[in-house]
């Protein structure tokens, strides 16, 4: 195996401002009890992502400590969500359970939910 499947590269992640703006104003938004997932398709065959974590959420050390769960939740989802080509943005809820296991679900969920939702947007 190589080094480079365990990473998370820099391509996978929403980094200036502006990117999450036009995320933020697409206006596609499926949510759970854990967290909100923002998307809007990209030309790209492949999602990237970018976490977007409050002060509601705590302290800087608690911030930091979320945003290191949701980027390694994505990386360990991203070859088995269904959708693809997509910049999403992850927002988590306030008292949201923020154990790995639990994040891998609602990310996948969420990303199936996105891609239905987008779908059916298409159609009309």
């Amino acid at each position: 195996m190589a080094l480079s499947e365990f990473c998370f590269s820099q391509k996978y992640k929403l980094k200036s401002s502006d990117d999450f703006r036009k995320v933020f104003a697409f206006r596609v938004k499926v949510t759970n009890q854990h967290l909100a997932l923002y998307a809007m398709p990209n030309d790209l065959s492949f999602n990237r992502v970018g976490v977007a974590v409050g002060k509601i959420n705590g302290n800087a050390v608690v911030r930091n400590r979320i945003k290191r769960l949701l980027r390694e939740a994505f990386r360990l989802t991203k070859d088995q969500q269904q959708a693809q080509g997509f910049d999403l943005v992850v927002v988590p809820r306030k008292g949201a359970i923020l154990e790995l296991v639990t994040l891998k679900d609602s990310f996948l969920n969420l990303t199936s939910q996105a891609l239905k939702f987008l779908n059916d947007k298409k159609r009309r």
